[in-house]
């Protein structure tokens, strides 16, 4: 929120400004000469033959389709230097050699008027003198209804290249044309810069009084002017040796104006030389005892050496002639606030700022007078004082501190006493308005609606005596402040209900009002509205605030050129607000144009040395043009974002891209901290919960992950947000929610190949095979990148797989062997087929392929073959294959553990612990349950099953898989607990899969139970367990003996 209203704007656009533009036509755009060139990559010529070469070689670099942004700035460029290039030669040609349709003293169209024009600039003294411009603005074409538009139309645009006019010529001008008046429908053909620039130089004083100057015809009084205004300038910015330089070369010249001694008077004033400059001025007093800028620049003097009163008599003398002067106040203040007479000063600055309200000098003197009535009244509240009194004081300095930025003082102040019944609608709207400045929106609604009732009650009893209905009259104000708490709160909607009220009724903050819906309606993110409202606000007069709004909302719409252009103005309007050097900072990062966006950025950092953003922004672009997590989270950490002068706008954003940093620098602890700092800023930030969510998910965190997730997906979801929470849903084993946002995110985008492939994976966890295999179907055809296509193909022979369509999934896979980008993975994928199905011999030949090979995963062949000849029941074969990967260097701990597995499916117990030994010597992984059982079978093995029971128990305590829930089983079912046997089995059959598994159900725990009901006698549940164990393992040598031994 912008609390600082703007209020009003009247400030006369520099030549400068204007000479850098021209107009491209009646509905373009101002475009800067200096972008002109830029843009074609040539230095700036009227040779148009260059002009089309230089096109021509651009025009690879913006294609229309691709770049159509760049294509247009392309071609608008390109016209406008040969519109000038035309011009410039048509003006060329000798004014004795230039053909002339008509008398140029009564043109008769657009082109002798044109020239007319020309020909009254060239000669200095007609140009000066307002009868000729007169004369001619009072031809037939200039004025009949039919041709005056034309008129205009060409007197813009002269106006737009010539810049030495006077004050009195340009309000003739505007006067013959009614421009101010018809400022809201010109600015509607024209560009509004240009409308404003002859608006306010038609109203304002120039700096050098054109109808002093003196001198010969022929002499460059153009070339005197551009110096005259750089010594002017070289003054404001107290430049003392550029000053004495240009005074020289001056005071050389043949042209003569008395504004030009002014000038050396101030000069000498900044040296000190108040005796020369007091010579000065008494001599130009004399020759022009009228002239108000002489009689100022006599009281300057004054000024200068300490005698206020003498000033003041000059100053008041300068008011009498122009009473409306603000340059003349501003000198009066001055000698108020020397006389120490601070409230008097504050009241009239107070005033001039409402029409001057960018104008930095004027804050700053408010700013001192503030300074000097708290530093007075602070002594003066040492005094004996009546309640009254006191109070008054106290109100005084509290607005005082309010204008200082001071809340915290102006709240300590008001809460030492309370206010008497005819202060409390002052005490009300101080308090709360200082509650705005530190954004206690709840601590301003009291205020505001305390001063509300109070108006409310004046209106019930009917009170008409003068204090009450000036009171009564700002009743729409305090609806503006309600909304401004509410807008605070991001109650957009309470807001705008309060400010749209403020609005009904005219009232002298209005403009406040205004620009209050400009920002609440671009927070509601309703960025077409934002910019409609700004532009009708801005047909009135400029105004700081909508201009930003219209740049913010492009930014926002994506019209990046439009927004840099619209951010121009807003810097012209008020240079020294952080603002806009942010949106363009932001703009450019965005775009990717770094090295503009350095500029733009150094450029603030010479206005605020101070500024905090500067290094933020540093940050930001290390992160997103070199990825330097490191040396952006250096610059980062280095920023004091507490600090009360910090120029960072939005505080969240410093701590989303601190969190980034550390994020990126696996600090995730930090990273979370810094996140949850920048919801407690913004807890509505539409970006934050979505980071969040991301390292929880790093951090294993999932269902924090998916309250974030979540939290995003209320406030700004996109697919990315539905298809994380999916994933961690499927983490969390909830399948049937990560499928509902697998639907979401196909059935309101257009997903990559990928995302039906998951959507597909989580489909198989909740037995649905057929969808399964249409998702995975349409993975492979959307994948674009070969890894993808792999693991959706994967994934539909695995589907094929569970939906016992074998034919399928091995024509799938034989598919993947001979092109998949992962050869051994699709290898071993269509040897477990095979082992599956019983086809030993095929999947041995498979997997046997890649031995040796480039791949050069031969201990990965050497288990996949030992499991091969373990499921076929073939161990001894399976044995040798063991001893020749170790005497290759092979781990053959993998392959101990399958003939672990094997030997205690054939009950040689004592092989079976050997093997298991073995398998646990060089893994993390030990198979203590296999172990006990296998102790268990031999005799004298009972103190060896409790040891490894025991152990297995320690390790498992506080896990809760499938696979520990059946090694538990096979303990319990070796102590004869068959009843807790049975149970474990059954929930491990409905639990989330183990890691890496995409059966719908787990063999092993059927093939357990099946071991189960063999040795409990529970032979009436053998059968249909055998089924489902061969069902979900395939072939397996244990599970086939049992199946022959039930058939026979």
């Amino acid at each position: 929120m912008l609390l600082f209203s703007t209020q009003r704007i009247s400030s006369r656009l520099s030549a400068q400004h204007l000479q850098k533009c021209n107009l491209t036509g009646k509905s373009g755009h101002l475009i800067k000469m200096f972008d002109i060139w830029n843009i074609l990559g040539i230095e700036e010529t009227s040779d148009t033959d260059k002009l089309k070469m230089a096109y021509r070689a651009k025009l690879s670099e913006h294609n229309p389709e691709d770049d159509p942004e760049g294509f247009k700035a392309l071609r608008r460029a390109y016209e406008e230097a040969v519109r000038r290039a035309t011009e410039t030669a048509s003006f060329g040609v000798p004014e004795e050699e230039e053909e002339t349709e008509g008398d140029l003293t009564d043109p008769q169209n657009s082109r002798d008027f044109k020239k007319a024009l020309e020909l009254l600039y060239r000669d200095f003294y007609r140009r000066i003198d307002p009868e000729e411009w007169k004369k001619l603005l009072s031809t037939g074409f200039a004025i009949s209804l039919d041709t005056s538009g034309e008129a205009l139309d060409t007197l813009l645009h002269f106006f737009s290249e010539h810049h030495f006019i006077p004050q009195y010529i340009y309000k003739l001008a505007a006067d013959t044309y009614y421009i101010k008046d018809r400022r809201r429908e010109l600015s509607e053909s024209y560009p509004r810069d240009l409308i404003d620039y002859v608006i306010n130089n038609a109203k304002f004083r120039d700096a050098v009084d054109y109808r002093l100057f003196s001198g010969p015809a022929e002499a460059d009084y153009d070339g005197y002017l551009k110096r005259f205004f750089e010594l002017d300038n070289a003054i404001k910015l107290l430049k003392i040796p550029e000053q004495e330089k240009m005074i020289e070369e001056l005071s050389e010249s043949p042209i003569k104006n008395p504004c030009f001694e002014m000038n050396i008077c101030r000069s000498l004033i900044q040296r000190k030389k108040f005796d020369e400059a007091l010579e000065i001025a008494e001599r130009l007093m004399e020759s022009l005892p009228e002239n108000l800028s002489v009689i100022i620049c006599r009281g300057d003097v004054s000024l200068a050496k300490g005698d206020c009163d003498e000033a003041e008599s000059f100053y008041q003398k300068a008011l009498m002639l122009d009473p409306e002067y603000f340059v003349t106040k501003l000198r009066i203040c001055e000698v108020r606030m020397r006389l120490d007479k601070p409230v008097e000063a504050k009241e009239e600055l107070t005033e001039i700022a409402k029409e001057r309200p960018y104008d930095n000098y004027i804050r700053a003197m408010i700013k001192k007078c503030n300074e000097m009535i708290i530093e007075k009244n602070l002594v003066r509240l040492r005094d004996e004082l009546s309640p009254s009194e006191e109070h008054r004081v106290k109100l005084d300095t509290g607005w005082a501190y309010y204008q200082s930025y001071d809340s915290a003082e102006v709240l300590k102040l008001l809460q030492s006493f309370e206010p008497l019944p005819d202060e409390v609608i002052e005490y009300n709207n101080l308090k709360g308005r200082a509650c705005l400045i530190i954004e206690d929106a709840d601590g301003a609604l009291v205020c505001f609606e305390r001063w509300m009732t109070e108006l409310q009650e004046m209106e019930a009893q009917g009170l008409s005596d003068e204090e009450s209905l000036k009171q009564l009259k700002r009743k729409p104000y305090v609806n503006y402040l309600i909304g401004a708490a509410f807008f605070i709160k991001k109650n957009y909607k309470e807001a705008e209900k309060y400010v749209d009220i403020s609005l009904k009724a005219d009232h002298d903050e209005i403009i406040a009002s205004k620009e209050m819906k400009c920002e609440i309606l671009f927070w509601e993110r309703r960025y077409s509205d934002c910019i409609d409202f700004c532009r009708e606000l801005l047909l009135d007069e400029d105004n700081f605030v909508a201009e930003f709004y219209i740049a913010r909302s492009l930014f926002e719409l994506g019209n990046y050129q439009k927004a840099l252009e619209a951010s121009a103005k807003v810097r012209r309007i008020y240079p020294y607000s952080v603002l806009p050097y942010n949106l363009e900072m932001n703009l450019f990062i965005k775009v990717k144009q770094y090295d503009d966006a350095k500029l733009v950025i150094d450029g603030y950092n010479r206005l605020n040395p101070e500024s905090i953003l500067c290094d933020m922004m540093r940050a930001k672009i290390l992160i997103q043009r070199d990825d330097d997590y490191e040396g952006a989270l250096k610059l980062l950490q280095g920023i004091d974002i507490t600090r009360p002068d910090s120029d960072i706008e939005r505080k969240e954003e410093y701590y989303i891209l601190l969190g980034e940093c550390l994020e990126n620098t696996n600090d995730f602890k930090n990273a979370e901290d810094s996140y949850k700092k920048a919801v407690t800023t913004d807890p509505d930030n539409r970006e934050v919960h979505r980071r969040l969510g991301l390292v929880y998910r790093k951090m294993l965190r999932f269902p924090e992950a998916i309250a974030a997730y979540s939290r995003q997906i209320e406030l700004a979801p996109r697919d990315t947000d539905y298809l994380f929470r999916a994933i961690t849903y499927k983490i969390l084993g909830d399948y049937k929610k990560a499928a509902d946002d697998y639907d979401t995110v196909m059935r309101f985008t257009e997903p990559e190949g990928y995302v039906y492939t998951l959507a597909g994976e989580n489909k198989l966890m909740m037995d649905k095979y057929k969808e399964a295999i249409e998702l995975f179907k349409k993975g492979a055809e959307k994948a674009d990148k070969a890894l993808d296509r792999d693991r959706a193909s994967h994934g539909l022979a695995n589907a094929y797989r569970l939906n016992e369509e074998y034919s399928k999934a091995e024509e799938v896979l034989k598919e993947l062997c001979n092109e998949a980008g992962d050869k051994p993975k699709a290898v071993f994928a269509y040897a477990s087929l095979l082992k599956f199905l019983g086809r030993f011999k095929e999947a041995e030949t498979a997997v046997g392929s890649l031995l040796y090979s480039s791949h050069k995963v031969d201990g990965k062949v050497y288990e996949e073959l030992c499991d091969i000849k373990c499921k076929a029941g073939e161990i001894e074969a399976a044995e040798k294959l063991y001893k020749k990967a170790g005497s290759e260097g092979i781990d053959t701990a993998p392959l101990a553990f399958h003939l672990g597995q094997a030997y205690l499916d054939a009950k040689e117990f004592a092989k079976a612990e050997k093997y298991f030994i073995i398998s646990s010597e060089s893994r993390d992984f030990c198979a203590f349950s296999e172990l006990a059982e296998a102790a268990a079978g031999q005799f004298g093995g009972k103190t060896r099953v409790r040891r490894y029971s025991d152990q297995y128990l320690k390790l498992s305590e506080g896990k809760d898989k499938p696979e520990v829930k059946i090694d538990t089983a096979r303990l319990f079912r070796i102590d004869k607990d068959y009843d807790k046997a049975e149970r474990l089995l059954r929930e491990a059959l409905h639990m989330t899969r183990c890691g890496g598994c995409n059966m719908s159900c787990c063999g092993e725990a059927y093939k357990e139970l099946c071991k189960l009901y063999i040795v409990s006698k529970q032979r009436d549940k053998l059968p249909e367990t055998l089924r489902l164990a061969r069902r979900y393992m395939g072939y397996d040598a244990w599970i086939e003996g049992c199946i022959r031994k039930e058939m026979q």
